[in-house]
């Protein structure tokens, strides 16, 4: 969400270019963290690094050019990026699905039918997303950047359902 926001606001993308060396840096300092070189992160702490690692690293692309955007804003990344969520939502059904009609079987991989399978699964997997993604997503994408975004106005009063009078004046 962080990387969304600073590239919808002028100031905060503009304030991130000048600082892009050292959130370089510290992008570097969260890898070696991670990787455990100088100092390893308590694994409660881990997922939380691994999360602002991503998210510089979307963010990234848009304050530079270079090798680094190039390669991350190709056609054929945007595209896999594109069918990556229902791909994950459809990997494991038609997973479990696959294995359970041809082998008869909770999904495994210890014969080549099972790598014949797994491979079917990819195929029919990446299939369904690319369906989805044109028939069913473009159409929700398309209303969306119909619609036109625009600040909330600080004058206007918001109710919170249950609340008592007075609890969201502020």
């Amino acid at each position: 969400m962080m990387p969304a926001m600073a590239v919808r606001n002028p100031d905060t993308l503009a304030l991130a270019r000048r600082w892009r060396r050292w959130l370089d840096l510290l992008a570097l300092l969260l890898v070696v963290t991670l990787t455990g070189v100088i100092w390893r992160a308590p694994w409660t702490i881990q997922y939380s690094f691994v999360a602002a690692g991503c998210a510089y690293a979307i963010l990234r692309i848009y304050i530079s050019d270079g090798l680094y955007r190039r390669l991350l804003s190709g056609k054929w990344i945007v595209s896999a990026g594109l069918v990556s969520y229902p791909l994950y939502m459809y990997h494991q059904a038609v997973n479990g699905l696959m294995h359970g009609f041809v082998a008869g079987q909770v999904p495994t991989l210890v014969s080549w039918r099972d790598l014949g399978i797994a491979t079917a699964v990819v195929f029919v997997s990446v299939g369904l997303a690319t369906i989805s993604t044109v028939y069913f997503e473009s159409f929700f994408r398309r209303l969306g950047r119909k619609l036109k975004y625009a600040p909330a106005d600080p004058s206007k009063k918001v109710s919170v359902i249950g609340a008592s009078p007075g609890a969201a004046t502020g």
